[in-house]
């Protein structure tokens, strides 16, 4: 009977904690972010953005969803960001995939020469 007891324990244990799990990934969503990177492909709602992984400690291609309502930052249309371009950016996930609520170009990595980049 105690064994009964002990693993039906375990198994509301068990469930608590995975109803528990599945709450905080759910409220991962619509939660605002920000990140950075250049630009490898833009086209039509969809951009992919190189960025550098602090876990993995590469570099890697993210493709990202543009909101239809996108906030445009510093720019005044998204033809002005071209391939190679670094841009900053905040998004969101929705529905499991990551939205572009806003976007503009990194000018603080446009700024800086070659000569300043190579003396550092």
């Amino acid at each position: 009977m105690k064994k009964v007891f002990m693993t039906l324990g375990a198994a509301l244990l068990t469930g608590v904690v995975m109803i528990n799990t599945s709450a905080v990934y759910a409220q991962e969503d619509d939660v605002e972010e920000y990140s950075w990177g250049t630009v490898a492909e833009i086209s039509g709602d969809q951009i992919v953005i190189v960025e550098y992984n602090y876990e993995t400690e590469e570099e890697q291609n993210e493709t990202y969803l543009i909101a239809p309502d996108v906030e445009l930052l510093g720019i005044s249309a998204l033809s002005e960001i071209k391939v190679g371009d670094a841009v900053e950016f905040r998004y969101a996930v929705q529905g499991g995939k990551k939205v572009v609520l806003a976007i503009g170009l990194d000018k603080s990595v446009m700024e800086e020469s070659p000569a300043d980049v190579f003396s550092e």
